[in-house]
C-alpha cells in the first residue's frame, strides 16, 4: 500500500494539472506528461517522466513516430551528444527525461513542429509490449 501511494504522489509532482489527460500505463509501466518544444530544424528532443511500479527492470527498447524519420534515446547536447541503446528502468523509482541527461530524439522531421500541435510516438518496452502516446508541442511543460 505504501508503495502505491508512494507512486502517486510521484507522478502527481512531475506532471502538470492539464497532464493528467494524455498520460498512459503500459502493465506496469506509467508515463506521464510527454512533451516537446517546438523546432526550426528538423530535429528535436520530447521530454516525459517515467515510472516502472512493477518488480523487476524493465527495458525501453525502441521508439518511433509518424512525424520522424528516426527516433531514438540519446544523452548530452550537440557535438556531446550520445545515442544509446536502450533506457532500463529500475522498479519503483522514477525517471524524468529531459535535456541534462537521457531524453527522446527525433531527426528527419517532416515538418518544424509549433506550440499546440500534437503526434503520437510510439514506445517499446522488451517483454511488456508497446504503448502509443500524445506528444503535446508547448514551450513550456503543462502550458
Amino acid at each position: 500500500m505504501r508503495r502505491i501511494a508512494l507512486t502517486l504522489a510521484v507522478l502527481l509532482l512531475l506532471l502538470p494539472g492539464s497532464a493528467l489527460a494524455h498520460s498512459a500505463k503500459l502493465e506496469k509501466i506509467a508515463i506521464g506528461h510527454a512533451w516537446a518544444p517546438p523546432t526550426e530544424a528538423d530535429a528535436g528532443p520530447v521530454y516525459m517522466p517515467l515510472l516502472n511500479d512493477g518488480d523487476s527492470e524493465v527495458h525501453l527498447v525502441e521508439l518511433s513516430s509518424p512525424v520522424a524519420e528516426k527516433v531514438y534515446l540519446r544523452t548530452g547536447k550537440g557535438a556531446n551528444a550520445e545515442r544509446i541503446g536502450d533506457l532500463v528502468l529500475q522498479p519503483g523509482q522514477p525517471l524524468a527525461l529531459a535535456a541534462w541527461r537521457v531524453h527522446v530524439w527525433m531527426e528527419g522531421l517532416k515538418r518544424p513542429l509549433k506550440v499546440d500541435d500534437r503526434f503520437l510516438l510510439t514506445l517499446r518496452f522488451k517483454d511488456a509490449g508497446e504503448v502509443a502516446i500524445d506528444v503535446i508541442v508547448e514551450s513550456t511543460p503543462g502550458h
